[in-house]
């Protein structure tokens, strides 16, 4: 952040070496490639001097931005749920509806060795009959076979999935020609091998889906940093939520699978976008070895989402149910944008506070709370006060100050304005 000449930069790795009082023992600390300490570096963080570096304020934050990994933790580990190893079988024909499911297998369905060597009915093909012109008691037998080109699923764990929705099974079947989908550049780099047929084993297309949804999260983390750096990381955070919520929606309308897995493409691409962003305001909200704690406790809800996701679809069945289950919690933390704190250093009123002049703090703040609920002044998730200082904004990195030394308890320092005008200075 700070910038230095060419005059002034030492060697990245160079020791700072400085003898105590009375003779003490040597300290020694570790210079960056601008000659500063890490010392040195905490001492010119204003906004750690101003409020602390943790505090309620961070701690109440820290919580709340870590449950955005809630739903982007949901979204990875749909697929397992979307996508199941289910039981399935050649359709019965109309005049063999009636016959159970174990009958009709035995009847029509020839025995072949499995990879792991034991016998198991052929559910991709049939006896080469005629089944419609046959009646039940009168099948004869033939050692010849035809390929199935509609299959039963068995529903009872899982109800509707991917695989039963768009016929994921078999490996002599080939997906639909992609040439009826919209023609986009996103399109074409998803199902450019799709499109000529390239892929000829259903059963591997649920981990392609998979593998474009990382492909999209390697993506996105390249992408995100720098739209955060130019945005801002509230805007980049709730900007690439709004958009999970718009995506993980629109999929349970897909007409083809080719269409989910761009879908899934995107919602990877998005969904790191939430996690980076999130997790870059979480640290930049906090100081010292705070950091470090902050950074680990921002992850603990990716664990306990991969058990939560488990009870969620054990109750919720059916793809397209769970898939409007797990957007819910995005829905909720969407209110982070829209709801507004009942505080008035965030509006013109906080400013003339900060700027001296003599009013009863508690009755502007009751004034503008009344307000800001229609207005939406300030959300609940401030903006990164260190990006906003580095952006010259240092109007705004005082209100959001003000505000959290009040939750911390702490009086500002009487000089914090001028220190922020100097620092926003340099840091430009």
């Amino acid at each position: 952040m700070l910038r230095a000449s060419g005059s002034d930069i030492k060697d990245s790795a160079s020791m700072a070496t400085t003898a105590t009082p009375n003779g003490g023992p040597v300290k020694t600390t570790l210079k960056d490639s601008f000659g500063s300490t890490a010392e040195e570096e905490e001492e010119d963080d204003p906004v750690s001097q101003a409020v602390g570096e943790f505090g309620r304020w961070q701690l109440q934050l820290t919580f709340l931005l870590s449950l955005f990994n809630v739903p982007c933790t949901f979204h990875i580990f749909a697929v397992t749920f979307q996508a199941p190893v289910v039981d399935f079988w050649c359709t019965r024909p109309p005049g063999f509806t009636e016959m159970d499911v174990p009958t009709w297998r035995n009847m029509s369905h020839s025995v072949v060795l499995s990879q792991n060597g034991t016998p198991e009915y052929d559910a991709c093909a049939v006896w080469d009959m005629d089944y419609n012109n046959t009646a039940i008691n009168n099948v004869a037998t033939t050692n010849i076979t035809r390929l199935c080109t509609d299959w039963e699923f068995s529903r009872e764990e899982f109800g509707d999935t991917i695989i039963s929705q768009w016929n994921l099974v078999c490996d002599r079947q080939t997906l639909p020609n992609v040439s009826r989908v919209p023609s986009t550049p996103l399109f074409t780099a998803v199902l450019c091998c799709l499109q000529w047929n390239l892929v000829c084993d259903r059963q591997a297309l649920p981990n392609v889906a998979e593998m474009m949804f990382l492909a999209g999260v390697a993506l996105g983390g390249l992408i995100s940093g720098m739209i955060s750096d130019r945005f801002g990381r509230k805007k980049t955070l709730m900007g690439s939520l709004v958009l999970q919520i718009c995506i993980a929606l629109s999929m349970t309308f897909c007409p083809w699978f080719e269409v989910y897995v761009a879908l899934r493409f995107c919602l990877g691409f998005i969904s790191v976008g939430v996690v980076f962003s999130g997790f870059v305001l979480c640290m930049e909200l906090v100081g010292g070895k705070w950091r470090t704690i902050s950074g680990v406790s921002y992850l603990f809800p990716v664990p306990l989402s991969y058990i939560a996701i488990a009870g969620i679809a054990y109750y919720v069945r059916g793809w397209k149910n769970l898939q409007l289950a797990i957007t819910l919690p995005s829905l909720l933390l969407f209110g982070l944008w829209c709801a507004a704190i009942p505080e008035d250093c965030y509006t013109a009123q906080g400013l003339n506070l900060i700027q001296g002049t003599q009013r009863n703090y508690r009755k502007a703040e009751y004034q503008v709370s009344t307000l800001s609920w229609t207005a939406f002044h300030y959300p609940i998730l401030p903006e990164s006060p260190r990006w906003l200082l580095a952006m010259g904004r240092k109007d705004e990195v005082m209100l959001i100050l003000k505000e959290a030394a009040r939750v911390n308890k702490r009086q500002l320092p009487a000089n914090t304005d001028k220190i922020l005008q100097q620092v926003s200075r340099v840091w430009r």
